[in-house]
C-alpha cells in the first residue's frame, strides 16, 4: 500500500510504503509531520478536510493555484481508514460515566450474538408478521394512539387542556352554530371553514379603528360590528381546528367501541354547551381502556430476546401477553374482537416452538456471558500488567450493555475524564479503540503517537495489548507514527521481544528534508548500542577528530572517565594543556599523568600526538574543511560544536548540541548516524548557516 501526499503542511512532496497485514512502525523527529500524514491520509477522500492542510505558504495566494493545493493519493484506489488521535477521543471516549459509546455494538454483538439472534426472531417472527401483514391492526394501533393523546394526560383520564377537551370541551359550536350567527353557518360548516374562521379573527383585530369593514371597506354599524367580534369570541381555529381532528378520529373509531359507548361518544361529539363531570369521568373510562389494548399492542410488538431472556418459562410470558377482551367493556366489539383475534393467534403460533425458543434464548445468553467475561478478563489483565488500579465491568442497562470502570476496592468510577490522569486516559482510550476498530474492519489503521508520554513497562503493555492476542491488531494493516525510539529497538532490534510477534513488524525512519518527507526502512542491525556504533566508526575511514568524538562519547557511556577521558575531552574543548575537573576547580594533569594516558591512547590510536591534534582543532579552516566533507549530520553538529566557540550564544541549540547528541545523552540504544539522518534539518542548516559566516571571518 503506497500512498503520495502533496502540500500537506510542512510536507511539499512524499511517499510513504505501508507493509499489509502487519504493524509499520514509522518513527521519526518532532517536526517531521507525523500527524499531517495520519491527517492527510485520513482525508484521502475528504476534500474539504484536506483544503485545511494547505501549506502556509500558499495560504495568502488566493486562489490558491492547483498545483499547490493538498493532494493524497493511492496505488490501491481509496482505502477505508480508521485513526487513533485526540478527534477520535474527544468524539467516542468517557462521555459521562461509560468509557465508549457503542459498547453492546462493540463487546457483545460477536458474530455467533448475531447468528443465535437470527434464529430467536425466527421463532419468534409470526409476531412481526401479523402486525407488518394487516393493515386494520396497524390502523387499530395508530387511531387508539390517537386517541389517547387526544385525551391528554391527566390522571384522571381528560385533562381539558387536551385536544380534546379544547375542541369539544365548550360543545360543538360548528355542529351546533349559535342562533345569533346563523347567517354565518354555512362558512362556519363549509368545506374551508377553518380558513375562514382564521381570516375571520384577523380582521377582528381591525373592528374598532373606524367605521369601515376591515374585510369589505364598507360603511359598517356599531350593530354589525358587535357580531363580528362575537364571531371572534365563539370560534378560533385553533379549537376548531382541533374540534374537526377528534369528531373526524371518534367517527373513524366508531367500529372500535361497543353500541353503548358508540352512542354515549356521538352524544358527546354533538354536544352544544361542554362536557358534564359524568361525561368527564366516562371519558377518562374511555380513554384508560384505550391506553391499556394500545400499551398491550406495543408490549406484544416489542417481545424480543431482551423480553424474554430473564424468563425462566418463555411459555407463561407469552401466555400473559395475550389479550382478554372480554375486560375491556368499552372495545369489546367483533370488529376490534377479530384485529385481537389476530394477534393472539400470531402468539399461539409462537407458543408452538416455545421449547426451541427457551433453549436458543438459553444458548444466547450463554453467549453473551462467555463473550462479557472473555472481553472483561482481556482488559482488566492488561491493567493490571501495566500497573493501573483500575478495573472494567460490561453492565447490563436496561436493553443494552455499557463498558464502566470501577476501581480495584468495587467503587464505580463516575465522570470518568476528570477522574483519570491524561496517561491513563491515553492507555484506556489506544484499548478501547482497539476493540471498535475490530468491528469496523477498516484497510488502514493509523496511531498518531500513542504510547510516547508513557513508561517502558506500560509502552510493552499497550503494544503486547494491541498486536500480540488473538482478539488485537495481529495481522491488520497498521500504522505506527511515533518519535519514541523504545518501538523500534523491542520490535525490530530485539529477537526475543520480535519473534513474541508474529507477522514481525516492519520499522521505518522518517525525515523531511526542506519539505521532501523521505523514508528509510530500519533493518534490526541498523540498530545498535552506542558502543558498537563507536567501535564501528573507530575502525573506519573517518577523520580522527571524527573518531575521538565517538570515542570521548563511548568512554562516558561505560564510565570510564579516567586520564585517558580528560585528556581527549581537554583536546576536543580545545585546551592547549589537559586538565581534570574536581568539582568547579580545572587542574592541569602532571606530566606523569599525561605521559601515561598517551600512552594508553595510542594502544587504539598508534598515531596519536596531542600537539598535532589540538593545532588541528585550533585551525578553522581545518575544521571548515572537515565539517563539508562530512555527510553525516552527527558529525556536522559535533564539529560545528568545535568551530564555533560562540555557541554558548544561543543556549537553545547549544543545549541541542550538548544534551541530545554529545556525551550528556544517555541513550543505550540508537541509529547509525552515518545511514540515517538523525539530526532535524533545521539544526543542520542552523549549522551551516554558522559555519558559513565563521568562514567569511578568515
Amino acid at each position: 500500500m503506497d500512498f503520495q501526499i502533496s502540500n500537506c503542511n510542512n510536507i511539499d512532496f512524499g511517499l510513504i510504503h505501508i507493509e499489509e497485514n502487519c504493524l509499520n512502525i514509522k518513527y521519526a523527529a518532532n517536526g517531521t509531520g507525523k500527524t499531517t500524514i495520519a491527517n492527510a491520509l485520513d482525508a484521502i477522500d475528504k476534500k474539504e478536510e484536506l483544503k485545511e492542510l494547505v501549506p502556509y505558504k500558499y495560504r495568502d495566494n488566493i486562489p490558491i493555484e492547483s498545483e499547490h493545493l493538498p493532494a493524497v493519493t493511492c496505488n490501491c484506489g481509496t482505502p477505508s481508514i480508521a485513526i487513533f488521535n485526540e478527534k477520535y477521543v474527544d468524539e467516542f471516549l468517557f462521555v459521562g460515566d461509560e468509557l465508549i459509546k457503542g459498547s453492546f455494538d462493540i463487546f457483545i454483538k460477536t458474530p455467533d450474538y448475531d447468528l443465535h439472534m437470527t434464529e430467536i426472531q425466527k421463532l419468534m417472527n409470526d409476531i412481526q408478521i401479523a402486525f407488518a401483514n394487516d393493515p386494520e391492526i396497524e390502523k387499530l394501533f395508530s387511531e387508539l394512539t390517537a386517541f389517547v393523546e387526544g385525551c391528554g394526560k391527566a390522571q384522571k383520564g381528560y385533562s381539558k387542556a387536551s385536544i380534546l377537551g379544547k375542541g369539544l370541551g365548550k360543545g360543538n359550536k360548528i355542529e351546533n352554530v349559535p342562533e345569533e350567527l346563523a347567517e354565518y353557518k354555512s362558512f362556519i360548516q363549509g368545506e374551508n371553514n377553518i380558513n375562514w374562521i382564521a381570516w375571520q379573527g384577523k380582521g377582528r383585530d381591525f373592528i374598532d379603528e373606524n367605521d369601515r369593514c376591515p374585510y369589505c371597506a364598507t360603511a359598517i354599524d356599531e350593530k354589525r360590528k358587535e357580531l363580528t367580534k362575537k364571531v371572534g369570541e365563539e370560534y378560533d381555529s385553533k379549537s376548531a381546528q382541533n374540534l374537526l381532528k377528534m369528531v373526524d378520529l371518534l367517527r373513524s373509531m366508531e367500529d372500535f367501541f361497543s353500541d353503548a359507548t358508540k352512542r354515549m361518544l356521538c352524544i358527546l361529539i354533538s354536544n352544544t354547551s361542554g362536557f358534564t363531570k359524568e361525561q368527564e369521568l366516562f371519558i377518562g373510562e374511555v380513554r384508560k381502556e384505550v391506553e391499556s389494548l394500545r400499551d398491550r399492542l406495543i408490549e406484544i410488538r416489542a417481545i424480543n430476546f431482551s423480553k424474554l431472556k430473564d424468563a425462566k418459562c418463555v411459555t407463561d410470558v407469552l401466555n400473559d401477553k395475550k389479550i382478554d377482551l372480554s375486560y375491556l367493556i368499552h372495545l369489546d366489539t367483533e370488529y376490534t374482537a377479530a384485529r385481537i383475534a389476530t394477534i393472539n393467534g400470531a402468539i399461539e403460533k409462537v407458543l408452538e416452538k416455545a421449547t426451541l425458543l427457551q433453549a436458543e434464548i438459553g444458548k444466547q445468553r450463554a453467549t453473551i456471558k462467555r463473550t462479557i467475561e472473555k472481553n472483561r478478563e482481556e482488559i482488566n489483565s492488561f491493567l493490571e500488567n501495566a500497573g493501573y488500579k483500575y478495573h472494567v465491568e460490561i453492565e447490563e442497562n436496561i436493553e443494552t450493555y455499557r463498558l464502566v470502570l470501577k476501581s480495584n476496592e468495587g467503587a464505580h468510577i463516575s465522570n470518568v475524564k476528570s477522574r483519570l490522569s491524561y496517561g491513563e486516559r491515553n492507555a484506556f482510550a489506544l484499548v478501547l479503540f482497539m476493540y471498535s476498530q475490530l468491528k469496523e474492519n477498516a484497510d488502514l489503521i493509523i496511531l498518531d503517537d500513542p504510547i510516547s508520554s508513557f513508561d517502558k513497562n506500560k509502552k510493552y503493555a499497550i503494544i503486547a495489548m494491541l498486536f500480540r492476542g488473538e482478539h488485537s491488531f495481529r495481522g491488520r494493516t497498521v500504522m505506527m507514527l511515533t518519535h519514541d525510539f523504545d518501538p523500534i529497538v523491542d520490535l525490530i532490534h530485539e529477537p526475543s521481544i520480535r519473534k513474541r510477534f508474529a507477522p514481525p513488524p516492519n520499522g521505518y525512519f522518517l525525515w523531511n528534508n526542506n519539505g521532501e518527507l523521505q523514508e528509510k526502512k530500519i533493518l534490526p542491525d541498523d540498530v545498535c548500542s552506542f558502543y558498537q556504533l563507536a567501535e564501528k566508526i573507530i575502525s573506519g575511514e573517518t577523520d580522527e577528530i571524527n573518531k575521538l568524538v565517538y570515542w570521548r562519547r563511548q568512554l562516558e557511556a561505560c564510565g570510564e572517565k579516567g586520564v585517558i577521558w580528560d585528556i581527549v575531552s581537554s583536546l576536543l574543548h580545545g585546551r592547549e594543556y589537559p586538565i581534570r575537573r574536581k568539582g568547579n576547580e580545572e587542574v592541569r594533569l602532571t606530566a606523569e599523568e599525561f605521559e601515561e594516558g598517551v600512552l594508553q591512547i595510542r594502544a587504539k590510536f598508534p598515531a596519536f600526538d596531542y600537539q598535532r591534534i589540538y593545532e588541528r582543532i585550533s585551525d578553522p579552516a581545518t575544521l571548515i574543511e572537515l565539517y563539508h566533507n562530512t555527510t553525516c549530520g552527527y558529525e556536522k553538529v559535533q564539529l560545528y560544536r568545535l568551530i564555533d566557540s560562540e555557541l554558548k550564544k544561543n543556549p537553545i541549540i547549544k543545549k541541542y548540541v550538548d544534551e541530545s547528541y554529545h556525551v550528556e545523552n544517555d541513550c543505550l540504544f540508537q541509529l547509525n548516524p552515518e545511514k540515517y539522518e538523525i539530526v532535524p534539518n533545521y539544526i543542520v542548516e542552523f549549522c551551516n548557516n554558522g559555519v558559513d559566516l565563521i568562514a567569511q571571518g578568515i
